[in-house]
């Protein structure tokens, strides 16, 4: 993402990932689950410029990268978001909708967010 002035003011970077259901948590919450993985999008890096951060630069990447994957479930299984959230940048994606999972490392929280629930809302 630029500025009016054409300085690059963050960036976002998505691959594709799948995650465990068993790391979910409590997903019998989750309907329709039957397997033991499920398709995802991952945000594989998202960034500020120092001196924009707090500004709603970061959820508007997100909601740019939630527009991809609306995008993409049209022809592909796709039904979640993942992130491994850096430590201490959990309550970001919290405010998001994003769930931790049971799959949490030393420098990073793995989180997820159930698109399904995104387009029921929508409905």
């Amino acid at each position: 993402m630029v500025d009016e002035t054409g300085l690059a003011i963050g960036y976002f970077s998505l691959l594709t990932d799948s995650i465990k259901v068993r790391v979910i948590g409590n997903y019998t919450e989750i309907e329709g689950i039957e397997y033991a993985s499920i398709p995802a999008l991952k945000i594989g890096r998202l960034s500020c410029r120092m001196g924009y951060e707090g500004k709603g630069l970061g959820t508007e990447m997100i909601k740019v990268a939630l527009s991809y994957l609306y995008e993409i479930i049209k022809y592909s299984g796709c039904r979640m978001m993942t992130v491994d959230s850096k430590k201490g940048c959990e309550g970001f994606y919290e405010h998001l909708g994003f769930k931790k999972t049971s799959n949490n490392k030393l420098h990073f929280t793995s989180m997820y967010l159930d698109i399904s629930i995104l387009l029921k809302e929508q409905a």
